[in-house]
């Protein structure tokens, strides 16, 4: 799944939805990546429209594969407890919200902050401060 070609990128959720929908067995990282799918109902129709949307310009924050990905990239970091620390938050988090979905997207507002500030700086993300950031979330 991890390749710096777009269109490569974009296939597998496109492969994957179509295997989901045929109840065709998945690959570990599509039945992963199912679940994202499965909570973004207004992405499905895209997604079964492949020859439509392969090659569609999106803007970044309309970017349904960007997004999707974002939470793939949670997932990951939750499981590994990378950076270390974030599982802790993430339940704290849970606890104070209720709502793993809506966890999930203010955590992702932390990440695509610190991606866009290493984007425009040129400097790697400091996980300390990506922590802090996530920390500043938990109200009590």
């Amino acid at each position: 799944m991890y390749t710096n070609n777009r269109d490569d990128y974009r296939l597998v959720f496109f492969t994957t939805w179509d295997k989901y929908q045929k109840k065709l067995p998945l690959e570990p990282v599509e039945a992963q990546l199912i679940k994202v799918i499965l909570q973004h109902p207004e992405y499905h129709a895209l997604l079964g429209k492949a020859e439509a949307f392969q090659n569609q310009e999106f803007a970044l924050d309309e970017n349904p594969f960007f997004h999707m990905s974002l939470h793939q990239a949670i997932h990951d970091q939750l499981s590994l407890d990378q950076p270390q620390g974030i599982r802790q938050i993430q339940q704290q988090l849970l606890a104070e919200y209720k709502d793993d979905h809506q966890v999930q997207h203010l955590i992702m507002q932390c990440l695509y902050s610190m991606m866009y500030q290493s984007q425009q700086s040129g400097v790697i993300p400091s996980d300390s401060e990506y922590l802090q950031k996530l920390r500043s979330l938990i109200q009590a």
